[in-house]
């Protein structure tokens, strides 16, 4: 469900785990949508080169990212 209401907006939640996986997701019944194309937008608008994310304290590749929908 997208959201309609500026006063019950979702935010996003990343839990990383020590294997490299991440999951993303909401608050409950919160608008907004997670999805596997939200999601890849939000990374292709961040990253700019995904062979070469430079942050303050690391470089990311994120050649072989795969993206799945494991939830509602």
């Amino acid at each position: 469900m997208f959201c309609r209401r500026w006063d019950n907006v979702g935010f996003p939640i990343a839990e990383i785990d020590s294997d490299g996986t991440i999951v993303i997701s909401k608050p409950p019944n919160t608008g907004g949508l997670v999805s596997i194309g939200t999601v890849a937008e939000q990374l292709v608008y961040e990253i700019h080169d995904a062979a070469n994310y430079i942050l303050p304290d690391v470089v990311v590749d994120f050649t072989q990212l795969k993206l799945e929908q494991v939830g509602k």
